[in-house]
């Protein structure tokens, strides 16, 4: 049976992964210090979020606190998830280029040192770097194999990991790596040409997420709580009603107000899982959506709220 890590080795592994990201990224400090940071700061605004949030008078000024202070955190922490993101779909776009310069040198008849090192003077972005890291072990006496291996580990794509394995295994049987490399630049760029197909054809299912989810959802939501408010404090008023019906009034008012903030929060969350599913494939994705599609939510429903009592003088 495989044994079952302790819990304190994987939070380190997490955590040295995490700050593996940063450093390839830009973000030059300690992952302890980062996490540190983004519980500091989502404490000091939640704590400001629910002194204004008080003095303006929203309805559960201790739920939207709380979700500040996690939209915060995950804002922080996912700062770097984002970029690498964004450096490794730039990786994956410039591969296939990549790959179709150094099959045109080998067909030419440079070695494999020549074809990198002219491949890592041209301008592919974020792999050019990776590229130079190759060469410079080469330099230092490392073979192929193992300083593609190496390049494997730190570029976290599963379409790069599974070309590099092709291309190792190429050179460990000796194969025509020449033709190789431009087949699985050929397939990479109709791979490629597939994931931008997907995401223009998901174009109306995405605008429906978000329309529903975070514009007209939240809207109709605020402005049906805010009549309801109206009519009940209408009804107390005129006494109309027996004091422990205007009780139970009140108490149902502040119950469907607050289930409805939280089904809001809920729906903005589901909604971008669905959109990273939708348009990457990957879950992981929806750590950018998921603050922009709240603060919409959010800001649609209390403002809904708000027109609807200054149109009804309440």
């Amino acid at each position: 049976m495989k044994e079952t890590k302790p819990f304190n080795e994987r939070i380190q592994q997490m955590l040295v992964k995490y700050e593996k990201v940063m450093q390839k990224n830009g973000v030059s400090t300690t992952a302890t210090n980062w996490i540190a940071l983004a519980f500091g700061s989502a404490i000091i605004l939640s704590v400001l979020g629910f002194l204004v949030f008080s003095l303006v008078g929203l309805d559960h000024p201790l739920l939207i606190t709380v979700v500040v202070f996690f939209v915060v955190i995950d804002l922080v922490l996912g700062y770097p998830l984002s970029l690498d993101m964004q450096r490794i779909n730039r990786i994956e776009e410039a591969f296939p280029n990549v790959l179709k310069q150094l099959g045109d040198t080998l067909k030419a008849g440079g070695t494999y040192e020549f074809a990198l090192r002219e491949v890592s003077d041209s301008d592919y972005g974020p792999l050019t770097k990776e590229l130079k890291l190759v060469l410079r072990r080469l330099e230092e006496g490392q073979n192929l194999d193992k300083s593609l291996q190496l390049m494997q580990e730190e570029i976290d794509s599963r379409l790069v990991k599974r070309t590099l394995t092709i291309i190792i295994d190429a050179l460990k049987s000796g194969g025509g790596l020449a033709e190789i490399l431009d087949e699985i630049a050929d397939d990479m760029r109709d791979l490629h040409r597939i994931q931008l197909e997907r995401r223009t054809k998901t174009t109306m299912q995405v605008l429906f997420l978000v329309t529903a989810g975070a514009i007209v959802g939240p809207a109709i939501m605020g402005f049906t709580t805010t009549v309801l408010e109206f009519l009940i404090t209408t009804a107390v008023k005129s006494q109309a009603i027996q004091p422990d019906v205007i009780e139970q009034s009140l108490q149902s008012k502040q119950i469907i107000i607050f289930l409805l903030t939280s089904y809001i929060i809920i729906e903005a969350i589901a909604a971008s899982i669905l959109l990273g599913l939708m348009r990457d494939g990957q879950a992981k994705k929806s750590i950018i959506y998921i603050p922009v599609l709240l603060f919409m939510g959010l800001f649609l429903f209390y403002g809904a709220r708000i027109i609807t009592k200054v149109i009804l003088h309440f």
